[in-house]
């Protein structure tokens, strides 16, 4: 499909999908529906489907509540609800220069927001709240997976019971940026594990007082406590 768009649809009870966007679509626009209780995703992506758009949507009690699935590049994501969804609230894997901002991501049984082998992306300006709602403590706020230039500020993460952002698993190069935690029980923020190369973490500020960084050349300033009223360091990083 060539510049399709989907508007004002209930998609509801579904055995598959809520809204299925085809293979290699390009320049679709995926807006102001909702897509309750589906057996699969609410929206999914398929594969290389590049320049697609998918605003206003409520996306509740699905599997995922979003799929962006692989090489569906330069893609955006915007002002969506997603919540109550029995896996993440929204997923990308594997597609490049893409945006999630704005959006809502409440209430879903795994992490609210996952990048995985994505890279060159903005997640900016949105709230993940009281996601991991079957309390296993695998689950965090937003999660990267093996991506590198991911740019993830100004979200509010709250109440998880692992972080609230956590970088893992060979990613690399993200800046993590402006952010609020608050009430993540595993902590704030996660820079995980030595594959992590050369990643940002500034200005945050989290409540839980943590921010725990076992990757390589991990940089850090202006991160602050408000319950101390405080600026802190970060063990094992890089000033700058």
């Amino acid at each position: 499909s060539v510049y399709a768009q989907v508007l004002g649809n209930i998609c509801q009870g579904n055995t598959s999908y809520g809204i299925y966007v085809a293979a290699a679509s390009v320049h679709c626009t995926v807006t102001g529906n909702t897509c309750q209780g589906n057996t699969g995703y609410g929206i999914y992506m398929s594969t290389s489907s590049t320049h697609g758009a998918v605003t206003g949507n409520t996306c509740q009690g699905n599997s995922n509540g979003i799929y962006v699935d692989s090489n569906s590049n330069y893609c955006t994501v915007t002002g969506n609800t997603c919540q109550g969804n029995t896996g993440y609230g929204i997923h990308l894997f594997g597609s490049n220069h893409c945006t999630i901002t704005g959006n809502i991501f409440n209430n879903n049984v795994r992490h609210g927001i996952y990048l995985n082998t994505s890279d060159n992306c903005v997640v900016a300006g949105n709230i993940c709240d009281d996601n991991d709602s079957e309390n296993t403590g695998n689950y965090d706020g937003i999660n990267l997976q093996t991506c590198d230039r991911i740019l993830v500020v100004g979200n509010q993460c709250q109440n998880h019971q692992g972080w609230g952002i956590q970088v893992d698993n060979n990613s690399n190069w993200c800046k993590i940026s402006n952010n609020y935690t608050n009430g993540n029980v595993a902590g704030s923020i996660n820079v995980n594990g030595a594959t992590c190369d050369n990643n940002q973490v500034e200005w945050n500020t989290v409540e839980e007082g943590d921010i725990t960084n076992t990757g390589t050349q991990t940089r850090a300033c202006g991160n602050y406590d408000p319950s101390a009223d405080t600026y802190f360091a970060v063990i094992g990083v890089v000033p700058f």
